[in-house]
């Protein structure tokens, strides 16, 4: 009978098919109605029915009353769902904001702390340039002379080109042009020179 209802339910249209699905579902709501009828509805109304008949005053009062009673009962249960579900929505709500006004302080906290790295990184660097400039400044001008200042120029100027053109120079024809750079202020002769140079450039 199952194969014979399948074979009939493939050949039917998907119209078909759709009001025996909705036959069905009514068919089984009319049984379940029926059972809640004879089972609870029917033996209750024969029960009040009974009641009323025996003492129709004390039936009148407790109907009465329920009836009553169930509009305060029904209000009650909606007032405290909707209390509950305002709190957890402002709990939710207050939690949120909590939780994104301790991370824009963080954030805040976390930038100023950058910022004041970058403060510090960038002066301690300038402050070793400094330094190491005027340093430098004084050594060749207590190992060159007048000409150190010339030199300490030319290194000056080659730093700075390395650092914002980021060009790197070959430092022994550096060194070549500081000694020569350095004989021709001084005016040497030419032996002098020849050993001026030999001495610095080795």
């Amino acid at each position: 009978m199952d194969a014979f209802s399948d074979d009939r339910d493939g050949s039917l249209t998907p119209e078909e098919q759709m009001e025996s699905y909705f036959d069905s579902s009514a068919s089984q709501v009319r049984s379940y109605t029926f059972r809640f009828e004879r089972s609870y509805a029917r033996p209750a109304l024969e029960r009040g029915i009974e009641l009323y008949n025996g003492h129709p005053l004390v039936t009148t009062v407790m109907t009465l009353f329920l009836l009553l009673n169930f509009i305060p009962i029904a209000v009650f249960i909606c007032t405290s769902v909707f209390a509950v579900l305002l709190s957890i929505l402002l709990a939710v709500a207050s939690t949120s904001a909590a939780v994104v006004l301790a991370e824009f302080v963080l954030l805040s906290g976390l930038v100023c702390a950058l910022v004041a790295v970058t403060g510090c990184a960038s002066t301690a660097t300038a402050f070793t340039a400094f330094t190491y400039l005027f340093f430098r400044f004084f050594a060749l001008l207590w190992t060159d002379g007048p000409s150190g200042l010339t030199k300490w120029a030319e290194e000056t100027r080659r730093h700075a080109s390395r650092i914002l053109r980021g060009v790197s120079f070959d430092v022994d024809q550096d060194n070549s042009r500081l000694c020569r750079s350095s004989a021709h202020d001084r005016e040497m002769p030419a032996g002098a020179y020849e050993m001026h140079a030999a001495y610095e450039c080795s």
